[in-house]
């Protein structure tokens, strides 16, 4: 399968302390998914690092555009 999306041990930090770490995350084409969790949880962190928003402090996030 094609990758689209690949998150690589990759970190977040926001106001100084880290929120996410060590995410590992690899979306196939064709693959549907839903992000689910609690206010606070990380989804929009991980959404805006999509749309360049959110930059991850370590770790490696490859979006494939086609």
């Amino acid at each position: 399968m094609e990758e689209i999306l690949h998150y690589e041990n990759v970190t977040f930090k926001r106001n100084g302390r880290e929120i996410l770490k060590g995410i590992d995350w690899h979306i196939n084409k064709s693959e549907n998914w839903v992000l689910l969790g609690l206010n606070g949880s990380g989804k929009s962190t991980l959404m805006k690092a999509l749309l360049g928003l959110n930059p991850p402090l370590s770790g490696k996030l490859t979006i494939e555009k086609g």
